[in-house]
């Protein structure tokens, strides 16, 4: 088996998953992706790759919201908190782990996560929903009082800078993935 055998049939099964597409249509964005990784070696052909799993998932986003700001919202409000629930869960179950674990977790699931769902949300404007509802779940959760006690703290020199400085990338984070927001919902119900 040649390397291009596994990449001709990952080409054939997203281009065959692509909605909205007739057979013909299909045919000619599978024949485009290997052309274009005809010339390449690797990576040439995991562009292509990503390229194609890219535009499946924009197609699927505009077909399953018909481009309209409600359903986007509302479906990704749905997710941000079914995300926010089972990530508050599992930290919830982790807690009594090594606190390198329990950092290692706490990290991924509130921030690396999230900020991969945002490099997506030009695809799929829900995930930037996602992020923004569920940046403001966190956000919910914290301590409002001690938020408060650590901003006098800071501010007459004793300690509470952590938690000042946690609360102010939480704000920040939920500041970008507004923007996002804003700029994709549009951009989807414009098309």
């Amino acid at each position: 088996m040649t390397r291009a055998a596994p990449f001709d049939r990952a080409v054939g099964v997203l281009a065959g998953r692509l909605p909205g597409l007739d057979d013909g249509a299909r045919a000619e964005v599978a024949a485009t992706a290997r052309a274009g990784a005809r010339a390449g070696g690797a990576c040439a052909r995991a562009a292509e790759l990503a390229s194609l799993a890219g535009l499946l998932l924009e197609l699927v986003a505009r077909r399953q919201t018909h481009g309209r700001r409600a359903r986007i919202w509302l479906q990704g409000a749905a997710a941000g908190l079914g995300y926010g629930v089972v990530t508050t869960a599992l930290l919830a179950a982790v807690g009594s782990a090594p606190l390198a674990v329990t950092l290692a977790g706490t990290v991924t699931a509130v921030v690396l996560l999230p900020c991969g769902a945002l490099l997506l949300a030009r695809l799929d404007p829900r995930a930037a929903v996602a992020v923004l509802v569920f940046w403001t779940w966190r956000l919910a959760l914290t301590n409002l009082a001690a938020a408060g006690a650590a901003l006098g703290a800071w501010t007459s020199g004793t300690d509470g800078g952590e938690l000042l400085a946690r609360w102010c990338a939480m704000c920040t984070g939920i500041a970008v993935a507004w923007h996002i927001t804003r700029r994709t919902t549009r951009r989807n119900a414009a098309i």
